[in-house]
């Protein structure tokens, strides 16, 4: 495991989940399914279930994925790896969109003209009006640091020359 997978809490399958998944492969496939864990013990059996759940925790949010994969099951018995790449086979979910709503033309009217008679009311803006305060501040003698200065100076186009020039 990476740093990057141990910082990250794993979301596993919950257990009934697995169990149903195992149940219905198992009626499926019978004992080429489950031979492959002929002589595990209990204890065992359930360390298998719990790392089905790991590698198929990716679908936790995914239901629909997992009862695809059950649908569309191979002829022969999927491992843990196949089951996964089923479930990822699986279609995304449709959703419909939603109908555009209704809408009054007169009260769109009024509400573009109540915009549009703000929008004109707004002052003119001074792109530059922060380079007029910085000089006028400096001018008064306000101590400014020496990137404001050259900033305003810039700014008002009077970078380069001297106020005695």
């Amino acid at each position: 495991m990476n740093q990057q997978q141990s910082s990250k809490s794993v979301r596993a399958l919950p257990m009934p989940w697995v169990e149903k998944i195992f149940e219905k492969l198992s009626m499926t496939y019978g004992r080429e399914f489950l031979a492959r864990w002929d002589g595990f013990k209990e204890e065992a059996m359930l360390e298998v279930k719990q790392d089905w759940g790991i590698e198929l925790g990716g679908f936790f949010d995914q239901p629909d994925a997992i009862s695809h994969a059950l649908a569309h099951l191979p002829a022969k018995a999927p491992n843990v790896i196949e089951f996964r790449q089923l479930c990822r086979s699986a279609p995304k979910p449709q959703f419909k969109q939603l109908p555009r709503p209704a809408q009054d033309p007169q009260k769109v009217a009024e509400v573009m003209g109540v915009v549009k008679s703000k929008l004109t009311k707004l002052p003119a803006l001074d792109p530059k009006d922060w380079a007029r305060k910085l000089k006028a501040r400096h001018e008064k003698g306000e101590k400014l640091a020496p990137h404001q200065i050259t900033a305003y100076r810039q700014a008002l186009g009077f970078e380069g020359r001297q106020s005695w020039q």
